[in-house]
């Protein structure tokens, strides 16, 4: 199955067996506080005291993000639509918001890497092929959501920075500037 959003083709990933999808999703939903934790240790402005709304974007984007995944090892053509979707909100908000897309990569990859060390520890008896596959299915996963960030970012970046330039030179102009 292909999917098309926005431009961006999405295809589903391999069947899996529901043994596989079963641990997967025992594995990954354990993982969930320690990539919420390794994020916002690692990624500056996710790590911001001052913005409590920026951790609770970030516990809310990884925890739809591994559902999503989870869902789609048990369904491989389940649509990926609404959280690329979601991802590609965030792009567009760290753009308006002046933030490089930098940190959203970074993030994605932390992530990836705490969802794959989780994913190899709890192996639940998977053999190494399997494994393989499921390791396949997170990296490309992480290629999608990445890609629609960076849609996002791309989309809102020209608008977010005229908005800035408007905003200086109101301030210039002020009186007092």
């Amino acid at each position: 199955m292909v999917l098309e959003l926005s431009g961006t083709r999405s295809q589903a990933g391999p069947a899996f067996s529901a043994e596989t999808a079963a641990v997967v999703r025992s594995s990954l939903g354990g993982a969930i506080p320690e990539m919420i934790e390794t994020i916002g240790r690692a990624v500056p402005e996710y790590a911001d005291q001052a913005r409590p709304d920026y951790q609770q974007r970030l516990g809310d984007a990884v925890t739809g993000a591994v559902a999503s995944f989870i869902a789609r090892v048990a369904q491989p053509d389940r649509s990926m639509a609404p959280v690329l979707e979601e991802f590609r909100v965030i792009g567009d908000t760290a753009a308006r918001e002046g933030r490089t897309l930098d940190g959203l990569q970074d993030a994605l990859r932390l992530g990836a890497r705490v969802a794959w060390r989780w994913l190899c520890e709890a192996g639940g008896g998977l053999d190494r092929r399997e494994l393989s596959r499921v390791g396949e299915a997170v990296f490309g996963y992480l290629d999608e959501l990445a890609a629609a960030c960076a849609r996002g970012y791309a989309e809102a970046a020209p608008q977010a920075a005229g908005d800035r330039q408007r905003q200086l030179l109101e301030l210039i102009l002020a009186d007092p500037p």
